[in-house]
């Protein structure tokens, strides 16, 4: 088994706990090929949308060459709906990672935020046996962070063990059928560690 240092760059403690628990249980569905750990020395944060687009390509750059790390992430929520949006600032903000960095950079961008990806998962480990297709990227972010939460601006505390409940054994694969914007980010990824020719043509 491999072992990938990876660095994070988002807007939260959401996104970071979502990607977190996501990495360490993709190795279930590799195989065991591969296991990530979270470079916990790498303190730069990005709060916000704006910030983080501002500050990623700096943000990679000391990531990747500074603390040596083997792949890096960046989160944007995507604050529209539409999938069309989505492909839109997936390709802006890839265009602002330098070429010798960007096969090495995995950027997922959830329809509208992350609390819509988790909102899936709660479905899920609440109705662990239905079939119903959900269509949670309809609700409006705030909405989508109170069914969460129970509050559009939940105290952190408490945010992060929902987060952290929510997204403890999670059905990767259930996702990937349900949210296209998962399914795009969670594809760049297996591509890069199942064939490394494909990492380029993301």
């Amino acid at each position: 088994m491999r072992t990938l240092k990876y660095g994070f760059f988002g807007e939260d403690i959401a996104q970071q706990l979502f990607l977190e628990n996501y990495l360490l249980q993709l190795p279930l569905i590799l195989n065991d090929q591969v296991a990530f750990v979270r470079d916990v020395d790498f303190k730069l944060k990005g709060h916000n949308k704006s910030n983080v687009i501002k500050l990623l390509s700096d943000a990679v750059q000391i990531g990747l060459s500074q603390y040596h790390q083997d792949v890096f992430f960046v989160g944007v929520d995507s604050d529209d709906e539409r999938m069309t949006e989505h492909k839109k600032q997936y390709l802006q903000i890839t265009e602002q990672v330098s070429l010798a960095h960007r096969d090495k950079t995995f950027i997922f961008i959830p329809v509208q935020c992350i609390e819509h990806w988790l909102l899936y998962l709660k479905f899920k480990r609440e109705h662990p046996n239905s079939n119903k297709n959900e269509k949670y990227e309809q609700i409006a972010r705030a909405d989508a962070k109170k069914k969460m939460y129970g509050n559009a601006r939940p105290v952190m505390d408490k945010q992060m063990g929902i987060v952290a409940n929510c997204t403890q054994n999670m059905d990767i694969e259930w996702l990937v059928e349900r949210s296209e914007s998962f399914r795009h980010f969670h594809c760049q990824l297996i591509d890069f560690l199942t064939d490394k020719d494909t990492k380029t043509s993301r």
